[in-house]
């Protein structure tokens, strides 16, 4: 072993040895501090780029779940308030078969009439007020498209809740007149046609309802899948990431304790010129 008083090789290497340690240590702190194994690119700038793209996949698709309940309550305040114009058409069925009894006369049907025509306000104002986040849903045909996936092809991503058009005049009952014994008869076939249409218009909604359930629940699957993936590539093993702390600490107590006795050959070196 030789002796420098000019450079100290064994002080250097003990350096470089304890800032490297240093610098280990201060980046365990971190993971374990954040949660993360990769905080910044220097950590590993492959694994930072894949889970920017796996969070960006993820929180689009939490919001993909989020439209599909939108759907869900579009179709669900639709149908409730169908439901509710089928009741109405229910009553004006029975008003027009008690129309039909001969045993009224010309003043009982008028009275009947009178509660047909408030009845089919009604169903006019079931079908202009039924609304959601201010968009109609029951007086003008069309639908609503609720993006429930993150492709940017509709045919994969997107669904439709139908807007039906069950007003009074859609339903063909504009005209309905039970005020005489024959048009009581005719306004039967009227009704039962306007009964079919809501029929069928709940059991669109109700199969469109099914499909955005369907979707809320894969776009979820998928949610948990990228969360996982997310998680193995970016999240901390705490459990190995405080054993390696640990060990990086007991190395750089060694590192202190190196550098001390380097320290010392220069005063080796000075005690042999003194001798």
């Amino acid at each position: 072993m030789s002796f420098s008083i000019k450079t100290n090789v064994s002080s250097l290497w003990a350096q470089q040895s304890l800032n490297a340690n240093g610098n280990q240590t201060q980046k365990l702190f971190g993971q374990l501090s954040s949660g993360k194994r990769v905080n910044s690119a220097q950590d590993d700038a492959a694994a930072l780029a894949i889970g920017v793209n796996l969070v960006s996949q993820l929180t689009s698709n939490t919001q993909a779940v989020s439209n599909g309940g939108d759907a869900l309550s579009v179709a669900d305040t639709a149908d409730s308030a169908l439901g509710q114009a089928g009741h109405v058409l229910g009553q004006l069925r029975q008003l027009a078969v008690e129309s039909g009894n001969g045993a009224l006369n010309d003043a009982d049907r008028n009275d009947l009439q009178q509660q047909a025509d408030s009845l089919r306000s009604e169903l006019d104002r079931i079908a202009n007020s039924t609304e959601y986040n201010g968009t109609a849903l029951l007086n003008g045909s069309g639908s609503l498209g609720f993006q429930v996936g993150t492709d940017g092809d509709p045919s994969k991503s997107q669904i439709n809740i139908s807007q039906s058009d069950v007003t009074v005049n859609a339903l063909g009952l504009s005209s309905l007149d039970i005020s005489t014994q024959n048009g009581a008869q005719s306004a039967l076939s009227g009704i039962d046609g306007a009964l079919s249409v809501i029929s069928s218009t709940r059991s669109t909604l109700g199969a469109q309802a099914d499909q955005a359930s369907s979707a809320i629940a894969s776009a979820s699957q998928r949610s948990i899948s990228l969360a996982a993936a997310n998680s193995r590539i970016s999240d901390a093993d705490i459990a190995q990431t405080e054993s390696d702390l640990t060990k990086n600490l007991i190395l750089g107590q060694a590192n202190v304790a190196v550098l001390a006795q380097a320290n010392q050959n220069g005063n080796a070196a000075l005690r042999l010129i003194a001798t």
